[in-house]
């Protein structure tokens, strides 16, 4: 017997998921953001990966050019799984709930396990996890399910009491873990489950009382599990990796930007020693399948020295495999960027958010417009590809603000680019200036004293329309890093443009108002004949 099954990401069927979506109504901000994201092909709406897939099945080129969320291995699992294994826990898992149903359902059925564990990393709703809950207990109704993430720690953290005990109780899980990292309390509540020790003894949880059926919250303590004690052992999982890997060098964010949760989330910032993250490479070396790696540090570059030092130590000891991460593009200078050429770097994640210097500060972004013009010119005289990211619609932001957005977009032309409008999230520290602001709403739908939700929706999408010298990157199971995995599917940045930009005129009909328009066969005709142009020959 194991003690836990560790269940990774589910992406939930799109069309279900289209239709819940347009229950929010076709004016209402969130639809409008998230139609920017599909088009429709013969009446089925369809992601950039659904679409793309589907040209792949049609083609008989086999299974391996698909794009999946296993194409780069998951973090949580490798992190997960390799505390579990270096505290004496056994432990399987399932990479793609989606993709591995069938594999998971024979787990259940034909090997025992004392728990189940649930991440909720990357979900912003509850229903992949309720969905994943409820296949599980059609199988088994009484094995013990763990969730745990940041999505339920900040529903924890920023809700009523009445609000999480309802959102506890859809979840219908017996274990909540209440943590920020979470590693040694899972790892504490695993071993306790295995001994039938004492739950209520373990801090960081939420248990389901079941005389009561209410939920119990033990006390807190925060954890802090450094990376130099944790190190994932990738060997552990290297059956499951295909060509791509994801790894961290760094805990949490060192800047302090308004419109941004993620340090509240994550806690204090912490980096890795350059000795550690040596280690780590050899490893990832040792498995000669790995071509790639996605670097998630929240600011992979800062301190630039460092930056600098990883990887010079990178190219001395002669790793080939590529790299990406993302980039605070105002701590670039000519060496960090000639260094990321020659150590193989192959694409980077700018978080530009705005060109108007007084939204910029409003942010706190603590750069200059003149900072970003040069690095990106850099970026683009060593040929690193890019993807930038705006925001729309923060406070202080008009539509002259808004236009100095566009025209840098314009003239800078990242390869990719992508606008999101404001969310206004209630743990951000703008909210310390919401009287200031006028701040009213909550999450896509908000209104302060220059802009509401709806007018900041009209400018992404008629930014959308105006900008033709980049290309919109359609975010939905589909970022930067699908890029990355295309490329090593062994497309060029070209091709991988233009297949996009066939797709994104499924777009401009989604926002334009032509909603009969279906993804035509010539369209259809065109995409396929782009995916084949590579895959042919």
């Amino acid at each position: 017997m194991k003690d836990i099954l560790l269940v990774g990401y589910n992406e939930m069927n799109f069309i279900e998921y289209e239709r819940k979506m347009r229950y929010f109504g076709r004016d209402n901000e969130n639809f409008r953001d998230f139609r920017m994201c599909y088009i429709n092909y013969n009446h089925v709406p369809y992601t950039f990966p659904e679409l793309y897939n589907e040209a792949i099945r049609n083609s008989n080129i086999g299974s391996s050019s698909f794009i999946s969320s296993k194409d780069s291995f998951s973090l949580t699992l490798s992190t997960l799984g390799s505390y579990m294994h270096n505290n004496g826990l056994s432990f399987e898992y399932i990479v793609d709930f989606q993709v591995e149903k069938t594999s998971l359902y024979n787990l259940l059925k034909n090997e025992e396990f004392r728990s189940i564990g649930i991440t909720s990393t990357f979900y912003t709703t509850s229903q992949p996890i309720i969905e994943i809950v409820k296949f599980v207990r059609s199988i088994d109704e009484n094995i013990p399910i763990i969730i745990g993430g940041p999505f339920v720690a900040g529903i924890i953290r920023t809700q009523s009491k009445e609000y999480i005990n309802n959102q506890l109780h859809m979840l219908a899980a017996d274990y909540i873990i209440n943590s920020s990292q979470g590693e040694d309390t899972l790892s504490k509540l695993v071993s306790c489950i295995r001994d039938k020790g004492n739950i209520a003894s373990i801090n960081n949880i939420c248990y389901l009382d079941k005389e009561s059926n209410e939920f119990v919250h033990t006390n807190i303590d925060i954890e802090r599990n450094k990376l130099e004690d944790n190190p994932p052992n990738f060997a552990l999982f290297e059956d499951s990796i295909v060509d791509g890997l994801t790894i961290r060098t760094a805990i949490s964010c060192p800047f302090s930007c308004s419109f941004c949760a993620f340090p509240q989330h994550a806690g204090d910032y912490e980096v890795s020693d350059i000795r550690h993250i040596e280690n780590m490479m050899k490893q990832i070396e040792q498995i000669k399948k790995i071509k790639y790696i996605n670097i998630i540090d929240d600011s992979f570059n800062v301190p630039a020295s460092r930056f600098k030092e990883i990887l010079a130590m990178k190219i001395k000891n002669g790793s080939i495999f590529k790299w990406n991460s993302y980039i605070r593009c105002q701590y670039l200078d000519e060496e960090a960027v000639m260094l990321m050429k020659s150590s193989g770097c192959e694409g980077v994640f700018l978080g530009i958010e705005s060109a108007n210097q007084m939204v910029l500060d409003a942010m706190n972004k603590r750069v200059k417009i003149a900072q970003y013009e040069q690095g990106i010119m850099l970026l683009k005289k060593y040929q690193i590809p890019i993807f930038a990211s705006f925001i729309f619609g923060f406070p202080g932001e008009t539509r002259n603000t808004i236009e100095d957005t566009i025209d840098f977009i314009k003239k800078f032309q990242p390869d990719f680019y992508r606008i999101q409008l404001w969310y206004m999230d209630k743990l951000t520290p703008i909210m310390n200036e919401k009287i200031k602001y006028r701040l009213s709403g909550d999450g896509f739908s908000w209104e302060h004293a220059t802009m509401n939700s709806k007018e900041a929706q009209d400018y992404v999408e008629k930014a959308f329309i105006s900008i033709t010298e980049s290309t919109w990157l359609p975010q939905h199971n589909f970022d930067y890093t699908g890029v990355i995995s295309l490329l090593h599917k062994g497309y060029s940045i070209n091709q991988i443009t233009n297949m996009i930009q066939i797709f994104n005129k499924g777009i401009y009909n989604n926002i334009t108002g032509d909603n009969s328009y279906q993804m035509n066969k010539c369209d259809f005709d065109s995409f396929y004949q782009k995916v084949n142009e590579i895959t042919n020959s």
